[in-house]
């Protein structure tokens, strides 16, 4: 019965039922043109007298982001904790991660970077930027990039600002050059909590 009530549609009829159907297998690739940071590496350098400390941080498995979207990672605080002491919502395209009371730590002089631990497979042709400028020697100061396409171990490729919550600027990313890149955009000490220290990445 059902298949002389198909055979009597017309072709037409047929490829929309057709179509239908296929459509009900069908799963939307949500996470389609975003951008697997799993696994990325962020190294901290801090010169101490004739040596380099360093601290790493590694992004969980399954961070996804979409271009035009950001990853801030505060020292040790929950988003809300955050979103409150920075007077700032947090928009659907930024991801939020805490570096569990180590990363990072803002004293003076640091340096920060992104590396691909994966060697590159997961960047889908998205390039990664350089170190940061360092941090002043001593703590208070927040970095702000202007642009991603400018080299980011130059002064004049940041804002630099005092740290206070009213000039963080989390969640606000420079607009895209359309390079593609991969960078960071904002490095901020937090003089009064350290556990609302944080850093920021771009997805451009």
């Amino acid at each position: 019965m059902v298949r002389n009530n198909f055979a009597a549609l017309t072709a037409d009829q047929q490829s929309e039922i057709v179509e239908f159907l296929l459509t009900l297998a069908r799963q939307e690739n949500v996470d389609a043109g975003k951008v697997d940071l799993s696994n990325f590496l962020l190294q901290q350098t801090e010169p101490q007298g004739s040596r380099v400390s360093s601290v790493t941080f590694t992004i969980p498995s399954g961070t996804l982001v979409p271009h035009g979207g950001r990853v801030v990672i505060a020292r040790n605080a929950t988003q809300a904790q955050f979103q409150t002491f920075y007077g700032r919502t947090l928009d659907a395209n930024t991801l939020f991660l805490t570096g569990g009371n180590v990363f990072p730590t803002i004293s003076g002089g640091e340096q920060f970077g992104i590396f691909d631990s994966n060697g590159g497979i997961t960047t889908q042709h998205v390039r990664i930027d350089g170190p940061t400028f360092p941090e002043a020697a001593s703590a208070g100061q927040t970095l702000q990039r202007i642009d991603c396409g400018l080299i980011s171990t130059q002064a004049a490729s940041w804002n630099i600002v005092s740290s206070t919550p009213a000039s963080a600027t989390p969640g606000i990313a420079p607009l895209s050059t359309g390079q593609n890149r991969i960078c960071i955009t904002e490095v901020a000490d937090s003089p009064t909590n350290s556990d609302f220290e944080f850093i920021e990445i771009f997805v451009e």
